[in-house]
C-alpha cells in the first residue's frame, strides 16, 4: 500500500532498465567491499565492549583501591549501561531496581 505511492530514486530506475540489479546483493558486498564490511563490524561491536570493560574496571578498582562497596558502585551505574535493552529505556530502570536493591543487601 506504501509502496505503490512511492516512486523509486532516479539512479534505481535507470540500473532497472540496465537490467543491472545484483540477485544476492549481500554477496556482492562481500566480494567488492570486504574492507569496509569489517571496519563496520568492529565499528559496531567496539562501543558496547569498551562500556563494559570500563564498568567492570570500574567495579573491580572501586571495590579495592578506593573502599567502597559493591553495591553502592552498582547504583551508580546507569541502568542501560550494557544493557541488550537500550531501545527500551523505560523498561530498565524497573528492571534493574531489584538487582540494585538485592547488591545493598549483600
Amino acid at each position: 500500500m506504501v509502496r505503490g505511492r512511492l516512486q523509486d530514486a532516479p539512479e534505481f530506475e535507470r540500473i532497472k532498465q540496465q537490467n543491472a540489479i545484483s540477485k544476492v546483493p549481500f554477496a556482492e558486498l562481500v566480494r567488492r567491499q570486504p574492507r569496509n564490511l569489517v571496519l563496520a563490524g568492529l565499528a559496531s561491536i567496539a562501543p558496547p565492549a569498551v562500556g563494559s570493560t570500563v564498568i567492570v574496571y570500574m567495579l573491580t578498582y572501586g571495590t579495592t583501591v578506593v573502599g567502597f562497596q559493591r553495591g553502592t558502585l552498582l547504583m551508580l551505574i546507569p541502568p542501560w549501561c550494557g544493557s541488550a535493552r537500550s531501545s527500551r529505556l523505560r523498561s530498565c530502570p524497573t528492571g534493574s531496581a531489584p538487582s540494585g536493591c538485592t547488591s545493598w543487601a549483600r
